[in-house]
């Protein structure tokens, strides 16, 4: 009997789908088919990016790059925003380079960062990966803010099928 229980992979797919879809409801509150590059609209739009986990930096970034557009093309243009929000996002997310060939020793990955920016998600993301391309993953709990992600880790490490330390 196969087993009923999502993968990781179809969890984070789901995951993504939600982001997704959060950050295309949160853009199409802040704007209308047509755009006027406004402060106002472009602060809303700022706003929206970074209720849908976009990030300060990113948001910031994606709203100069639709005010410098914007004031190309004119606000008459329907759906600017999206078609260059479209391009900068996957600008953003196609690698610039090759991605490294497999490493025969091991490695140490040490994720460090300030509390609620997704350390502990990440880890099991890259631990994940690392799984599925065949390498051997230990991973190390040492949180010392939340004992909460140790245990998640360890249920990460659980279902990656990983070591857990």
């Amino acid at each position: 009997m196969a087993d009923s229980k999502p993968t990781i992979f179809s969890r984070l797919k789901r995951g993504l789908f939600m982001t997704h879809t959060e950050l295309i409801s949160r853009v199409g509150e802040a704007i209308k088919s047509k755009f006027e590059p406004d402060p106002r609209a472009l602060e809303a739009l700022e706003e929206a990016l970074i209720l849908a986990d976009v990030g300060p930096s990113t948001a910031r970034e994606l709203v100069e790059a639709v005010r410098e557009e914007a004031g190309r093309k004119g606000s008459e243009e329907a759906g600017l925003v999206r078609r260059v929000l479209r391009a900068e996002i996957a600008s953003r997310l196609t690698p610039k380079e090759p991605a490294p060939a497999p490493v025969s020793k091991p490695r140490v990955v040490l994720l460090v960062g300030v509390n609620g920016t997704g350390k502990t998600t990440t880890t099991a993301k890259l631990a994940a990966r690392a799984r599925q391309a065949g390498q051997r993953v230990v991973l190390a709990a040492a949180e010392t803010f939340r004992a909460a992600a140790i245990d998640q880790i360890r249920i990460w490490s659980e279902r990656i099928d990983a070591t857990f330390v």
